[in-house]
């Protein structure tokens, strides 16, 4: 038996034990049988809500896992992270920061261990040029920016 059944039953009861209400503690009982009325109700409202808001979130899992398969396909299976395909390299010519997939390399690039920026055109020593994790944090100043540390006040950003 639900609550809301069982609030009407002790309401039913208390009717049919012909509880005087002129009475005081009649008028508590009735004020009490009232309440617990009020509370069964919002309790069945609030499991509805509750309800709702899982579908709602059952909804986003399965977006979620979509997306991480698409996104997260091609990832290493010792990994656990989603990025093992990809590394940063920062272009000694002009500083840019060019994150690249290695299964996008060619055969090529992957024996010399190099790669052209795509901004400048120069030639990029993957192992000379990688950018380690520590880097890719960041600063505090949001000039976004790989490599600036605005904390120690050598910053070289514009900003």
């Amino acid at each position: 038996m639900d609550i809301l059944k069982k609030s009407a039953y002790i309401k039913g009861l208390m009717e049919g034990l012909n509880v005087d209400d002129s009475t005081n503690e009649g008028k508590i009982l009735c004020k009490v049988v009232e309440l617990l009325d009020g509370i069964c109700e919002e309790i069945c409202d609030v499991r509805e809500d509750i309800e709702s808001v899982w579908e709602v979130v059952d909804e986003i899992d399965e977006d979620l896992r979509s997306l991480e398969q698409d996104v997260f396909d091609d990832c290493d299976d010792d990994c656990d992270c989603g990025f093992s395909d990809f590394f940063c390299v920062r272009c000694p010519k002009c500083g840019k920061e060019h994150y690249v997939r290695y299964s996008d390399l060619t055969e090529k690039e992957l024996e010399e261990g190099k790669i052209k920026c795509p901004e400048c055109k120069v030639e990029i020593d993957i192992d000379e040029c990688l950018v380690s994790d520590d880097e890719l944090d960041g600063c505090d100043c949001g000039c976004g920016k790989v490599g600036c540390d605005c904390d120690d006040g050598n910053c070289n950003c514009d900003k």
